[in-house]
Order: C-alpha cells, then sequence, then structure tokens
C-alpha cells in the first residue's frame, strides 16, 4: 500500500505513525489540490468521521462541509446525502437544516426511503407530532420494505411514539422556545435525579414476584407436571404484563428527561440558550449530557459561552415536506415505462422464436 493510499483510508503506516490530526492535515491539504476529485473528498469523510477517530466539532463541521461540496458535483451521490443527513441531525444537531437537507436529498433520490424515516425522528422529536405522523404514513405508503431490519424495527417504534402522543387528550406538547411553558416545571420537578431505566425498574419491581413465584411453585409438596406448567404459565404472565406495566412507568418517568432534551436539540439548533442555569446544573441535565456525542458537548459549550439567549416569539419553521412528491412520481412513471419496454421485448422475443 503506498502513502497516498494509506492516507485516504486514514490507515497508519507503521509504529511510528503519524497521529489522526497530522493525517487529517494531510489530506485536507490534498484535498484543496484536487478540488474536483469526488472520491478524495469522500476518503476524506469516511477518516474525519471513523468509527475510532474522535467526532470532535471541528472534525464534524469539516466532515459536513466536504458531504455539501460532494452533493454540489453530484446530486446523486448517496452515501455523502446519508452521512451529511446524520452529521446534522446527529452531531451537529442542527434539526432545521437537517429536515431541508432530506428534503433536498428525496427531491433528488426520490425512492430512497431512509430520509422520509429521519424525517419524521427529526419532527417527533420537535413535539411535530402530527407532521411526522404524515410522514410515518407517507413511509409506510413509499416503502418501508426497502429499508433494513433495524431501521423497519426503528420506524414501527417510531409510529407507536406519534401515536401514543397524539392520544393525549391536551395535545399540549413541550415548546423549549416557550418560558411560560409548564414542561419546564416539570423537568425542575425530576432535575435532581436522572433518566429513569426500564430494565433497572423491571429488576427491582417485578422480577421480585417472579422470583416468588417460582419459589412457591418449587416447594409445593406434590409437584406434578401439569402444577410446573401452570406455574410457568403464571410467571410468563408475570413477565408479559409486568414488562407493559415497567414500560407504561419508564415513558411517563422519561417526560421529564425528553423535555429537557428536546430543550438541548432547540439550543444546538438555533445556537440560543433556552435553558436557565439551574437546570444545566443539575443532576438529569449531566446524565443526558454525558450520552450524547462530543461534537454536541462542545457545541453547546460554545452556544452557553456565547451567552446570547433566543428571541421571544420564535417558532420552528418546517420546510414544504411535500416538494418531492413530483419528483416521485417521476421516478414511479419511468420505472411503469421500462417495465413496458421490457415486456414489448419479451413479447417481440416471443413472436419471433
Amino acid at each position: 500500500m503506498t502513502e497516498d493510499e494509506s492516507v485516504r483510508n486514514g490507515i497508519p503506516e507503521s509504529d511510528d505513525a503519524r497521529t489522526v490530526e497530522a493525517i487529517i492535515a494531510e489530506m485536507r491539504v490534498e484535498v484543496a489540490e484536487h478540488p474536483d476529485d469526488v472520491d478524495l473528498k469522500w476518503s476524506f469523510i469516511q477518516v474525519l468521521v471513523a468509527e475510532k477517530n474522535p467526532k470532535t466539532l471541528a472534525n464534524v463541521s469539516l466532515a459536513m462541509s466536504q458531504c455539501r461540496a460532494i452533493i454540489e458535483q453530484d446530486q446523486e451521490h448517496v452515501d455523502a446525502w446519508l452521512t451529511g443527513g446524520y452529521l446534522l441531525t446527529h452531531y451537529l444537531g442542527i434539526l432545521d437544516e437537517a429536515l431541508l437537507w432530506w428534503q433536498q436529498m428525496r427531491e433528488q433520490i426520490p425512492e430512497h426511503p431512509l430520509a422520509v424515516l429521519q424525517q419524521a425522528s427529526i419532527l417527533a422529536d420537535i413535539g411535530q407530532y402530527d407532521e411526522a405522523a404524515i410522514q410515518i404514513d407517507r413511509l409506510m405508503d413509499e416503502g418501508v420494505r426497502s429499508l433494513g431490519r433495524h431501521q423497519i424495527h426503528d420506524a414501527f417504534r417510531l409510529r407507536e411514539t406519534v401515536q401514543h402522543a397524539l392520544a393525549s387528550q391536551d395535545r399540549k406538547w413541550f415548546k423549549p422556545w416557550v418560558k411560560s411553558d409548564d414542561g419546564w416545571e416539570t423537568i425542575r420537578i425530576a432535575m435532581l435525579r436522572g433518566p429513569p431505566n426500564a430494565s433497572r425498574m423491571f429488576l427491582f419491581t417485578v422480577a421480585p414476584f417472579m422470583w416468588l413465584e417460582a419459589w412457591l411453585i418449587t416447594t409445593q409438596d406434590s409437584l406434578t407436571f401439569t402444577t410446573m406448567l401452570f406455574g410457568m404459565a403464571i410467571i410468563l404472565l408475570t413477565f408479559i404484563y409486568g414488562r407493559r406495566l415497567t414500560n407504561r412507568m419508564t415513558r411517563r418517568l422519561s417526560i421529564p428527561a425528553l423535555n429537557l432534551l428536546r430543550a438541548m436539540e432547540i439550543e444546538t439548533t438555533t445556537g440560543k440558550i433556552v435553558i436557565e442555569d439551574d437546570i444545566r446544573s443539575s443532576k438529569l441535565y449531566d446524565k443526558i449530557m454525558q450520552k450524547r456525542p462530543l461534537s454536541i458537548i462542545e457545541r453547546t459549550e460554545k452556544i452557553v459561552k456565547r451567552d446570547k439567549w433566543l428571541d421571544p416569539g420564535w417558532e420552528f419553521h418546517l420546510p414544504d415536506l411535500d416538494s418531492a412528491d413530483d419528483a416521485l412520481r417521476r421516478y414511479v412513471d419511468s420505472l411503469d415505462a421500462e417495465e413496458m419496454q421490457e415486456g414489448f421485448m419479451s413479447l417481440s422475443e416471443f413472436e419471433e422464436e
């Protein structure tokens, strides 16, 4: 492997290898010298967001700029679209730009359903459940089957979450940009403890009853096969209904943590502060922040240091989420035309035979 190849793949040359920062610096110069080389830019992105490399704000921002540069040259570069969307959504937290990015991807590559799933997830995260439900229905219509197994699981779990939110009677969802919102008081009530854990709650509430049931069954004087089957059925029912109960309890106890996470996402989206100091110094805030990517932590620190508060009356503006419908229709029509053409060709071959 040549030196250039090792740099492009982010692989150290030997034991006296250069640091990741040195590799990135060299590739940055190489990309600047070859601005039209899309493959080189994509290799640079892979180095910047490699699993073993730190996802610093500088590296993520640089990778995002390279994704934009690739899309300017090749608007059908699926990997650049997907990587840029993930970076904006999960590593920069700029959700309004992420929504627009995924929408632009849908306009260019309408057959790819992952963009719709990501849009639905973002809309649910910011409390736009009505719009999220529309996107989920669109996903189910346009091709949920073409998603991977984990993505299908995420889609159905997201649909369940959205349906649960829409089924609530008050339909008053937390808006972090409104200082008088009751959700802030909900956060303050729970800010001295960390987010709830469903598995731990199950372990301390339901599992003891299951152990007790198993002990009672084994201590029977006349333990028959029928008794054992009956006991196993009771334990199984306890597990099923206990799991449902703890999940319901966890969902309800998680509301303050989810509200605070939404407030954090509004901060990274707008670059302005919405969280008061007493909440920012709480245990709940620290526990949530510890699980966030390094780039998000660094971006939040910069926002707090700037000390600029979100303007009153700010609203989250959505892009036109229907703008890709025409592109999808054209794509479907082109598929139908190809199928008809193939059918005519097959028929002519059959007639010749």
